[in-house]
């Protein structure tokens, strides 16, 4: 952990090494030289939802950590892991050993279904799910139950597609993968033959990236089933997807993959895959583990850009041995840090983080944090850019209290960083 700290560096603590974090630690090191950055983590390695909430069948979203494995070998930075800021250490303590510290630690919070059944076995979010796949700490030992036949995936966003793949791609195609070798086993095992897709929005409010929905489309030997009904748009829907706008076309050709999925659908696949529209979880019902679910049926209703989700009486049961919530995430609160607990956020005018009487000096937040679980991997670099120039303006009334090396004060509490070790 060789880190050269001089009285005239300035030195910066990134809360968080995932995306937000180590773009925003990137953005730093390429200001200036006299730049020192401490990047600290509850876990004992980098990278976070890049290491552990992508596929494994996607390898292509995680090309950035070659650009990131650059950066922490820079003699500049210091990677600590296992250091649970707010828990072991806080950031009251941290700060006066820095200059500014810039909170990144993400949405770490999987989205809460509030019904009944909810916290039977065999419901999980596809936050833990995916983390499973990918061998996260702490998950291992709490395997996922593919016994069942059907599972059902709440959600309709890209990582709801994630584990559409992960459930059905035949196992083979994951060998090779950095995939965890026991999820990858139990996999190989699993019985799950049928996945519905719930969405509580119809197919023109469906969030899906048009490439991952067509790679879910085509799956071998998987049926795909779509209702007519559905695709059946109201006039506000239609209104929605009229224009000319890159959103709008994409909207547009999500609706139009379900309608080709349509006429496409078959049967006597051994896999078969359902997309349900206007459709929400009313509870969940078992012995001991999930066994179904009841379903009321949605409509949309106001204008267009502004349809509410108005459910009926029209209910329905759907057996299942599996419920996998993918509703989306939100960041958890700090100790010592003002947290927004509507919107799970910390509040921050332009990356500098906001407390009851304004801005509080020298601490900044980046990413999903910030500004909510939305957008891709790369959308976290504008906001590390904003953060950085913000920081660059304030430099000159940033002080440090004192000048010794954290390391000397987390040695003496007893706490050991894990360094970062490629």
């Amino acid at each position: 952990m060789d880190h050269v700290h001089s009285k005239e560096s300035f030195r910066v603590a990134v809360l968080g090494a995932g995306p937000a974090g180590l773009y925003a630690a990137a953005e730093l090191l390429k200001r200036d030289d006299t730049i020192h950055v401490d990047i600290f983590d509850k876990m004992d390695v980098p990278f976070g939802l890049i290491r552990f909430g992508v596929a494994p069948d996607h390898p292509h979203t995680r090309a950035v950590c070659k650009v990131f494995d650059t950066m922490l070998k820079d003699p500049r930075v210091r990677f600590l892991g296992g250091v649970a800021i707010g828990a072991t250490l806080s950031v009251e303590q941290l700060s006066g050993f820095y200059n500014a510290v810039v909170v990144a630690t993400g949405a770490e919070s999987a989205n809460q279904l509030d019904i009944d059944g909810s916290k039977l076995p065999g419901v999980c979010s596809a936050l833990d799910f995916v983390g499973w796949v990918n061998g996260r700490p702490g998950l291992l030992e709490q395997p996922v139950p593919l016994t069942a036949t059907t599972a059902v995936i709440i959600g309709n966003g890209n990582v709801a597609l994630d584990v559409v793949r992960l459930l059905l791609k035949p196992p083979a195609d994951f060998a090779g993968t950095d995939i965890n070798s026991n999820a990858l086993s139990a996999l190989q095992l699993s019985n799950i033959r049928h996945v519905h897709v719930l969405g509580r929005r119809g197919p023109a409010q469906a969030s899906f990236r048009l490439q991952e929905l067509e790679e879910v489309l085509e799956l071998p030997d998987c049926d795909i089933h779509v209702s007519r009904d559905d695709l059946i748009l109201c006039d506000a829907s239609l209104a929605e997807l009229s224009g000319d706008g890159a959103a709008v076309r994409a909207r547009r050709q999500i609706v139009d993959a379900f309608r080709g999925a349509v006429n496409r659908s078959s049967s006597g696949a051994e896999k078969q895959l359902t997309f349900r529209f206007c459709e929400s979880p009313v509870c969940f019902e078992g012995n001991n583990t999930v066994e179904r679910m009841t379903l009321s049926k949605n409509t949309l209703r106001g204008s267009a850009g502004d349809q509410t989700v108005v459910a009926s009486d029209n209910v329905r049961s759907l057996t299942c041995g599996l419920v996998i919530s993918s509703i989306g995430q939100r960041g958890v609160p700090l100790q010592g840090i003002p947290f927004d607990a509507t919107y799970g956020i910390i509040p921050s005018v332009d990356g500098r983080i906001q407390g009851r009487n304004g801005t509080l000096v020298g601490l900044y937040a980046s990413g999903w944090i910030s500004r909510g679980a939305t957008g891709l991997i790369g959308h976290n670099k504008p906001d590390a850019k904003k953060v950085v120039d913000a920081i660059s303006e304030d430099r000159a009334s940033l002080k440090r209290r004192d000048e010794r090396d954290v390391l000397t004060y987390l040695t003496d509490m007893g706490i050991q960083p894990v360094p970062y070790c490629q």
